[in-house]
């Protein structure tokens, strides 16, 4: 158990589907990074394609999701979502328009 584990467990029990984090671990793919939301914004401009970029908040934890992702040519698009849990940031492999 680390310490973000009730942050996690928060924001996951706050989606529509709640079971994106389950006994201590996400139930979808996931990195933890310390790149900010801002970062994201900017690198996403060196990407190949992005579809959309949706913003929001929720339990209180900010997020951004890139819908159509395709980092470089040749690349599986898809989506992710980047949820801030202040001192680091979790990657999902999800699409926050199921929230």
């Amino acid at each position: 158990m680390n310490k973000y584990d009730d942050m996690y467990k928060k924001f996951s029990d706050s989606t529509t589907d709640n079971n994106l984090y389950d006994e201590n671990d996400w139930q979808v793919g996931s990195v933890e990074t310390r790149d900010t939301l801002q970062d994201f914004e900017n690198s996403r401009k060196s990407w190949n394609e992005c579809k959309s970029r949706t913003e929001g908040e929720l339990s209180g934890f900010k997020y951004l999701c890139f819908s159509g992702v395709q980092i470089k040519k040749g690349d599986i698009r898809r989506a992710m979502t980047v949820v801030d849990f202040g001192e680091l940031r979790v990657v999902l492999d999800f699409d926050a328009k199921f929230f």
